[in-house]
């Protein structure tokens, strides 16, 4: 079979595999790839989503996939000049990559709410997170119905990610998926607790400092990582973020986001508020 030719056969390989794979596959055959096979298979939302028509029409509703990271930009950058990405990175370097996925309130769309609640990353979603969330959330819309408050920070999503019973019932953590479309790619999925998802923090610990501001992989990390607390502390840091939708990633200055978001550094009482 010559995958040079542009028949049905064609189209399932290059559907079966991740941007990356395909980004690989094109410079390998001397780029076979026409404009709009580009267009839309060199597409980073590929390496990360199963659901990518769930995930348009959640977008569309309201709902928010925020990508953290220094490591962000390679996502884009490895599809499109893949050759010099290999020469500076080699085939084995993994990315790190951050999700956030974040919905406004809507009091009364529970349609919508549970759509979205059961978006999950991976392809078999924890039945048990889901019915968690859903418990927190009409927690929290009974809260709103019975005050005049009004939430500064949208709805945090937890991806259908499956429930570790050793973490505590009041903490936020950061899930490693195991299960996404490519295998080059650390997802780390922030999984909050209800009081965090309240107030719209992301609680950062030293665990995910090195991924989060790209020096994961230097040997000198632990210095690099008091480097980054330093400037954390004189707020001489910036988080890179991106969102990520059906095109691809967009600026995150580019698209308005309903509320507020916060980035808790601990165990230091640091709060810094990013522009997501």
């Amino acid at each position: 079979m010559d995958i040079l030719v542009p028949y049905d056969s064609r189209k399932t390989i290059l559907s079966s595999l991740s941007a990356f794979d395909i980004a690989k596959l094109d410079l390998a055959l001397g780029h076979i790839l026409d404009k709009t096979e580009s267009r839309t298979y060199l597409n980073p939302v590929r390496d990360i989503i199963w659901n990518t028509s769930e995930m348009s029409d959640l977008i569309i509703e309201g709902m928010r996939l925020i990508l953290c990271g220094n490591d962000v930009p390679l996502l884009r950058r490895r599809l499109h000049d893949t050759q010099q990405y290999i020469k500076a990175y080699g085939h084995e370097r993994r990315l790190q990559i951050y999700l956030i996925g974040v919905f406004p309130f809507r009091r009364d769309d529970k349609n919508i709410h549970d759509r979205m609640l059961s978006f999950s990353i991976s392809k078999v979603p924890c039945n048990d997170r889901i019915s968690k969330d859903k418990q927190e959330l009409n927690a929290k819309l009974r809260v709103l119905q019975n005050s005049s408050f009004s939430p500064k920070a949208p709805f945090l999503l937890s991806f259908g990610t499956t429930v570790m019973e050793r973490i505590g019932r009041g903490s936020s953590t950061w899930h490693l998926e195991p299960d996404i479309p490519d295998k080059t790619i650390d997802l780390w999925v922030y999984v909050p607790s209800y009081h965090d998802r309240f107030i719209g923090e992301i609680v950062l610990p030293p665990s995910v400092i090195p991924g989060l501001f790209g020096f994961a992989y230097r040997k000198t990390w632990i210095l690099q990582l008091l480097i980054a607390y330093s400037k954390i502390a004189k707020n001489k840091i910036g988080l890179h973020a991106s969102y990520l939708n059906l095109s691809g990633l967009q600026d995150s200055h580019d698209t308005w986001i309903e509320g507020t978001l916060y980035f808790s550094f601990s165990p230091s009482l640091f709060i810094r508020e990013f522009p997501l």
